[in-house]
Order: structure tokens, then C-alpha cells, then sequence
């Protein structure tokens, strides 16, 4: 999997406080700055938010995923915030090629994967459980 350089330029159109910044890999595209959503899913509720985000995007061929990181300090690092080592989990990977699928879209990737999971941390911080179902973590 990997996105095209058309997909990062598009990418940083929508989201205009992301910025690229310098990769010590150049197969992978670094961008961060802010993420500003506002999400409702249907019998959920309303969110407005910002998190810092550095996301890793691969630009070559291969298997890798996209990564995301919140920088800001808001996500605990740990599996009870699904946040290991400070990545996002953000599904299976089964789950993230069912939605980026064999042409994958920076912008896709932002708003089916990577703000869905801000939404529901925001809930969270707020004392809801999460709003979508999880998968099990860790050698289980």
C-alpha cells in the first residue's frame, strides 16, 4: 500500500494546518500540525475538536500502513488509550484495507481512520466509554 505525492498535495489542501516536514526515509511523506474535526455520528454525540498530529504516510510501494501519532500530550501513551508506543491504533489491518482500499486517499485515511479515533478519545476524556466497537489488545 501507498499513497501517491497527488494524494499528499490534496491532503494538505483539506487540511491546511497540517505541514509536510522533513523524512529521514524517503519512501515516507511526513506531515503534522493540527487536525480540526467536527464529527455526529448518528445517535452519538456531536464533537469540535484540534489535536497535534505527525502522521507517516508511505509514498512508495510496499506493505506498510500510514502511521499517526498524537503530539500534543492529550493521548496517554498505553493500550487502555490504544495508543502503544505512542501510534494510534487505529483498526485491523484488514479494517484499514477494507477502507483505503487497493487506490488509497490521504484524505480517507484522515477522515475514515484517523478522525474517528480523535472522536472517540475526545468522548472519553469527557467520561464516556468509546463510542465504536474495540478490538482486543496485547498477546490476547
Amino acid at each position: 500500500m501507498h499513497f501517491r505525492e497527488s494524494d499528499i498535495v490534496q491532503g494538505l489542501e483539506k487540511w491546511p494546518r497540517l505541514r509536510r516536514r522533513p523524512s529521514r526515509v524517503a519512501s515516507i511523506a511526513v506531515l503534522e500540525g493540527e487536525i480540526f474535526f467536527e464529527l455526529s455520528p448518528v445517535g452519538k454525540p456531536t464533537v469540535q475538536d484540534t489535536y497535534r498530529v505527525r502522521l507517516e504516510i508511505p509514498i512508495e510501494p510496499g506493505a506498510k500502513f500510514p502511521l499517526a501519532q498524537e503530539v500534543g500530550g492529550r493521548i496517554p501513551q498505553g493500550l487502555d488509550s490504544h495508543n502503544p508506543e505512542g501510534r494510534l491504533c487505529l483498526g485491523s489491518p484488514l479494517r484499514l484495507l477494507t477502507l483505503l482500499g487497493q487506490a488509497p486517499s490521504l484524505n480517507t485515511f484522515i477522515e475514515q481512520c484517523v478522525v474517528p479515533f480523535l472522536y472517540a478519545h475526545t468522548l472519553r476524556e469527557q467520561g464516556y466509554d468509546y463510542p465504536f466497537s474495540e478490538l482486543a489488545h496485547g498477546t490476547a
